[in-house]
């Protein structure tokens, strides 16, 4: 596990009373523009999420992987996170990660996602809730939660559910 400041290269200048940050160089900000993937619909998120989790040869069907896909203005993706893993029944999301990628990435927009290897559809009261706080911490800072994401797998392949499908998003 990186720490923040080698994730982020992050410099700390300390002051009398004050530190100051400087970001250099961020892997986050590192993304070719012309090759970046154009999210214009939910299927095109999903695909995107599908392929974030195989890449991390990550068992979604076997427990509960959490993350987030950051956007630039145009809907094109700066980012791809796993937050963690959980057990079979949940995975945590912690808001501050979720914030802070999004920031230091200078990026507008945020989808959520998260498995359910149960294959259930049904979005629970914990889904609600933390799309909620990130929801909010977000809009603190004029950055938009676009959508929350489920995947389920399927058999050999996968198919998902979405909060704004499904009215759920604040």
């Amino acid at each position: 596990m990186s720490t923040v400041k080698e994730l982020f290269n992050v410099e700390f200048f300390a002051g009398k009373s004050d530190v100051l940050y400087e970001v250099q160089q961020s892997p986050l900000f590192t993304y070719d523009y012309n090759k970046a993937i154009l999210i214009d619909s939910q299927n095109i998120a999903a695909a995107t999420i599908k392929n974030c989790l195989d890449r991390f040869n990550a068992q979604y069907n076997v427990k509960e992987y959490a993350g987030f896909l950051t956007l630039n203005q145009a809907n094109k993706v700066t980012g791809q996170y796993i937050l963690g893993s959980g057990g079979i029944s949940s995975a945590i999301v912690e808001v501050r990660l979720v914030v802070l990628a999004a920031v230091l990435s200078l990026s507008s927009r945020v989808i959520l996602f998260h498995s359910h290897p149960s294959g259930n559809r049904e979005i629970s009261k914990p889904d609600v809730a933390i799309t909620k706080q990130c929801f909010e911490a977000l809009e603190l800072l004029n950055i938009k939660l676009l959508d929350h994401i489920i995947l389920l797998p399927n058999n050999s392949s996968y198919t998902y559910t979405s909060l704004d499908w499904e009215g759920q998003m604040p």
